[in-house]
């Protein structure tokens, strides 16, 4: 049976460590996650004038979610755009099957 301890890896974000659960998540996915928050966090520190660690959080999961959002609209835009396609594709093949 896993103790808490291991149940747990610790990451560095922003000059701070923190445990986070595994909750069966590969740790190197894990890492991977904290590597880039940390990167996120450094940018805006180092772009803009906040002194504040709290506020500087703060805006970076503001762009985090922004590339997020981001990302899923294209996919949706892109889902689309292919499903109508494909819509005009069966529509191509359905004219030249009839005749």
């Amino acid at each position: 049976m896993a103790t808490k301890e291991e149940e747990k890896i610790t990451v560095k974000i922003y000059h701070g460590k923190y445990s986070i659960n595994k909750e069966d998540k590969d740790p190197l996915y894990i890492s991977s996650l904290a590597e880039y928050v940390d990167k996120k966090i450094n940018e805006i520190a180092s772009t803009s004038q906040i002194a504040d660690t709290n506020r500087v959080g703060i805006l970076a999961a503001l762009d985090i979610a922004d590339e997020l959002f981001r990302i899923r609209d294209s996919k949706k835009y892109n889902n689309e755009k292919t499903e109508g396609e494909i819509a005009e594709l069966m529509k191509l093949i359905d004219n030249t099957l009839s005749y």
